[in-house]
């Protein structure tokens, strides 16, 4: 045991990224049902079909990148626990804080 919180931070970490990789797997399906067939523009709109294809990539782009944000910060928290872990275990005479 640690006289940080290393396993609340890792807990948060674990949960923080499995989360981002839910949001993903979850987004990422309903965006890819969001196709329209050309036939569904009316003949006068027909060069929306590109702008809506355009805006469509746009928005998974936006959403894979705030997954890996996400993922990120949660892998942030586990390494932070992992240094403290190993800080202390190395130089544990300099870690005077605990009870």
């Amino acid at each position: 045991m640690t006289s940080i919180e290393t396993e609340t931070l890792r807990s948060a970490g674990k949960t923080i990224s499995d989360d981002a990789h839910t949001f993903a797997s979850e987004t990422v399906g309903k965006l890819a049902a969001l196709t329209m067939p050309h036939e569904a523009f009316p003949l006068f709109a027909w060069g929306l079909v590109n702008d809506y294809e355009q805006v469509r990539r746009g928005v998974a782009d936006v959403t894979g990148a705030v997954q890996a944000a996400i993922d990120a910060i949660g892998a942030a928290l586990t390494n932070i626990a992992n240094h403290y872990e190993e800080q202390e275990r190395v130089r544990s005479d300099n870690f005077s804080y605990r009870d």
